[in-house]
């Protein structure tokens, strides 16, 4: 019988109680008491470690430096150029999943979005705010991806995958 999986239990069970303090984990029997003894050993390593993020949450701890979003590339400017739009939306969407803590708000999303907005594209925006009050007819993020998208996807991408490969020439 192999102890690796009971092993990784216990270790977990500690991990997970320890926030919650009262320490009650039944372990699966196992034959010996040698076996046993690892298991309560592999138990109390976890909760130990459990009582150490707990305590790093709970208080904040200066040594350790908060987690970094990954550099991602910004998307390049958006001029209304239909060939161009889903990759412009692409890379919003990487920018947005890669730090969910600063894009966290719909208003954050579509001011990040449309600043990188040129040509007929700021100009299509522009009709969409209101420069007094600063807010725009987009109730969300989403509701702004739909109008973009209405007003600059190629509306028949298909079509034109075809036709350009239709005319490709060697």
């Amino acid at each position: 019988m192999t102890l690796l999986p009971f092993i990784i239990l216990a270790h977990n069970a500690g991990l997970l109680i320890a926030p919650r303090r009262p320490s009650t984990f039944n372990f699966p029997t196992v034959n010996t008491s040698a076996a046993q003894a690892a298991l309560w050993h592999y138990h109390q390593q976890g909760f130990n470690h459990g009582l150490i993020l707990s305590s790093v949450i709970d208080n904040g701890c200066p040594n350790v430096p908060a987690p970094r979003a990954p550099k991602i590339n910004q998307p390049k400017s958006f001029d209304g150029t239909h060939s161009k739009f889903s990759k412009f939306i692409t890379r919003l969407v990487l920018v947005f999943s890669s730090d969910s803590t600063r894009y966290a708000t719909n208003t954050a999303k579509i001011a990040y979005a449309t600043s990188f907005l040129t040509s007929s594209a700021a100009d299509w925006f522009e009709l969409h705010l209101n420069k007094t009050s600063s807010a725009t007819d987009f109730g969300s993020y989403g509701e702004f991806t739909i109008a973009h998208k209405n007003a600059y996807d190629d509306p028949d991408a298909r079509a034109t995958a075809q036709c350009k490969l239709r005319n490709l020439k060697q």
